[in-house]
């Protein structure tokens, strides 16, 4: 890295919410920092699992502003660009560099179950809160609004770039 570059290197921050659906399978989420709403100093591996089935793995390095990701084909997930631009991701992308303004988003399949990917994609391109707890507390907001008890656990993964 030159010298100076990493004074140009964003700070991450990420959110995670799970919310707890009727049926008995959970999703477990396993890794997170212990002070989750402060930036993100130290590479991390994310695990989320779903009734011990693995879902996501997400290996995150705040020194590059990096996020490797490898998903089942169940998980939606999405690089938001800052000009609100909107890439849906497949199950092994290659590896995202985040800039300032950019956020990575990942929904466990109970989301996918209550809305379809475009109406996802939609919300996500139209709405930006630009803090990650917000952008995932409105999101399970928008998800849920219609029901009043998921049949299975949604978990949301917000990862922003600041």
């Amino acid at each position: 890295m030159p010298p100076g570059s990493a004074a140009r290197v964003p700070l991450l921050f990420l959110a995670a919410l799970t919310h707890r659906g009727l049926a008995p399978a959970r999703d477990t989420l396993a890794g997170l920092p212990p002070n989750p709403s402060a930036a993100l100093t130290e590479p991390i591996l994310l695990t989320l699992t779903h009734d011990s089935a693995p879902l996501l793995t997400l290996h995150l390095d705040p020194r590059l502003a990096a996020i490797t990701a490898r998903a089942n084909p169940a998980i939606l997930h999405y690089h938001r660009l800052a000009d609100a631009n909107l890439k849906p991701l497949p199950p092994a992308p290659p590896a995202l560099t985040l800039q300032r303004g950019d956020a990575y988003i990942a929904l466990s399949p109970g989301a996918r179950a209550l809305a379809g990917s475009p109406k996802i994609a939609r919300f996500l391109h139209l709405r930006d809160y630009f803090n990650a707890q917000r952008l995932a507390e409105a999101l399970l907001a928008h998800l849920l609004a219609p029901h009043t008890a998921p049949p299975h656990d949604i978990t949301i993964i917000v990862l922003e770039a600041r």
